[in-house]
């Protein structure tokens, strides 16, 4: 039964899965490569101290959504010299809507997946996070402008050209079981993603 939420409902919200690297993809899209492994952050929403469980909320209205910072976390990545005006140094879907998956242990959760994040140029950063609620105090979805709950930055990932990219890592237990779910998380195969040779061009930052 989905609750209601009071004004005094805490939201935390925590990565489980930081990037640790990736391929840069230039300015083409043809030959983009994810994030590895792709960045996946957990919610718990508590009233009065208590974890509320997912199936107590009505989780389709929360949403995270993403930007690329510098390796100090003190502003935003937000153009490159090299890079034309109307592309997004960080490609890909820069939102993710909440699910509810089970973990490794069989718990449910409350999950965001950025399965789809590029970044078009070399060199260290992170990720931050912002959480919102499209669900009015009301309890009517809101579509208009939306206020930030609250938010986290990832620790810092280096992106390297096709040619030094050290490789994918293999898919985490959390990961695992997010696939054997369904759902769809870019998964290391032998011989795919490791050390190919890309044919976009690779700008530094």
């Amino acid at each position: 039964m989905d609750m209601a939420l009071s004004a005094t409902a805490q939201f935390e919200i925590e990565i489980q899965s930081h990037p640790l690297h990736g391929r840069s993809c230039g300015v083409g899209d043809k030959d983009r490569r994810p994030l590895n492994p792709a960045p996946i952050l957990s919610l718990q929403v508590k009233e009065g101290g208590k974890s509320l469980p997912p199936a107590e909320l009505y989780t389709d209205s929360f949403v995270l959504r993403v930007e690329l910072w510098n390796e100090d976390g003190t502003e935003a990545v937000l153009s490159h010299a090299n890079i034309p005006t109307e592309k997004s140094i960080l490609a890909g879907n820069i939102f993710s809507s909440s699910m509810v998956l089970r973990d490794q242990n069989g718990i449910p959760g409350i999950y965001f997946i950025f399965s789809d994040l590029s970044v078009r140029i070399h060199g260290t950063f992170r990720l931050k996070f912002y959480l919102y609620n499209m669900m009015a105090e009301t309890g009517i979805l809101n579509r208009g402008k939306m206020s930030v709950i609250t938010s986290i930055m990832s620790n810092p990932f280096t992106i390297y050209s096709s040619k030094s990219f050290p490789g994918t890592v293999m898919p985490s237990e959390l990961v695992t079981a997010f696939i054997e779910q369904g759902i769809r998380m870019p998964n290391r195969k032998k011989g795919s993603w490791d050390n190919d040779d890309g044919s976009d061009d690779e700008i530094d930052g």
